[in-house]
């Protein structure tokens, strides 16, 4: 099975790795493509627009099997950024499967610093960095997964998967 991948991020590549272990064997191609998004997308349409346009370009002019693409975004609940993880695929018949992550609720520092306009990766670093040492071990979990967001990407392309699997069949 080809697949292309919308990215060249060797964190994304290692994502999608560990999460499409069942479908070897495969060949796995990284392509850069622009997500045709702004960089921080703030709603979950721009979100899942993203990555449906790398999963699109990743493939346009190629002989594949699947296409695919990850992004990431922020979405307002009740005044209150949340982290949200996209993966979409697309097949050679151009069918699409997209799967969403639940969402994060960032800490409401980091929220209000987001949405004055500063960059989501910068915020939370540096929250992270001036956490005291006696914050509970689940708050440096959280921290850390709205850093490296794997586990939600990992359910996004679960979901995204299940879906391709049974082609519309089920959901």
């Amino acid at each position: 099975m080809k697949i292309y991948l919308g990215t060249t991020s060797e964190t994304k590549i290692a994502i999608i790795k560990e999460g499409i272990r069942d479908l070897e064997p495969y060949e796995l191609v990284p392509v850069e493509v622009d997500s045709g998004i702004t960089d921080q997308p703030l709603d979950e349409i721009t979100t899942i627009t993203g990555s449906l346009n790398r999963a699109n370009r990743a493939v346009q002019g190629k002989d594949f099997d699947i296409g695919m693409g990850l992004e990431g975004g922020l979405i307002k609940i009740n005044n209150l950024l949340h982290l949200i993880c996209v993966v979409s695929i697309v097949d050679s018949s151009g069918n699409v499967f997209t799967g969403e992550s639940g969402r994060l609720p960032l800490p409401k520092d980091v929220s209000d610093n987001v949405l004055k306009g500063e960059q989501f990766g910068s915020a939370i670093r540096d929250f992270q960095k001036n956490l005291g040492s006696d914050v509970p071990p689940e708050i440096y979990e959280l921290i850390e997964e709205l850093i490296a967001r794997k586990k939600s990407f990992l359910e996004a392309l679960q979901i995204a998967l299940i879906k391709f699997r049974f082609k519309g069949k089920i959901f």
